[in-house]
């Protein structure tokens, strides 16, 4: 998948990430451990696949516990022209992580952007609400709310 996405192919506009597992009889099937589904070497990776691809309109990235992980992660995602959905739902992010994330879509003018999906268990996040969506048709010029 990281080769696709890397390789900037036009057919790739949405992109889905799940830790995938075998179960009991060897099938792949989707688990949700709550532990972060990659090393920051991976991420690292990931980030530099992203970053050079400008097809992808929708990324989904949630549940993968990336934690702060995330913050380093939408330094790559920055430049996404045409990305319209950005999904981090259930990644453990700290408020302050929240903020920064919403900060740096803002901040770069990713004026395609939709959707930025934030959603966290309340006891992770206090005073923050348990889920914070973003809809405008510029998010640059949007007022966050956290």
């Amino acid at each position: 998948m990281l080769q696709r996405i890397e390789s900037n192919d036009p057919a790739l506009t949405h992109v889905h990430l799940m830790p995938i597992v075998n179960n009991l009889f060897g099938h792949p099937e989707w688990e949700y451990s709550g532990e972060p589904a990659f090393s920051d070497a991976e991420v690292m990776a990931l980030g530099r696949a992203l970053s050079k691809n400008t097809c992808i309109t929708s990324l989904d990235l949630s549940r993968l516990a990336l934690g702060s992980q995330a913050v380093s992660l939408m330094g790559s995602l920055t430049h996404l022209s045409a990305l319209s959905v950005l999904n981090f739902k259930e990644n453990f992010m700290p408020a302050g992580d929240i903020a920064h994330v919403f900060h740096q879509a803002a901040a770069a003018g990713m004026t395609q952007l939709q959707q930025l999906l934030i959603c966290e268990p309340s006891h992770l996040v206090q005073h923050v609400p348990v889920i914070a969506v973003v809809r405008s048709t510029s998010i640059a010029s949007s007022t966050f709310f956290l």
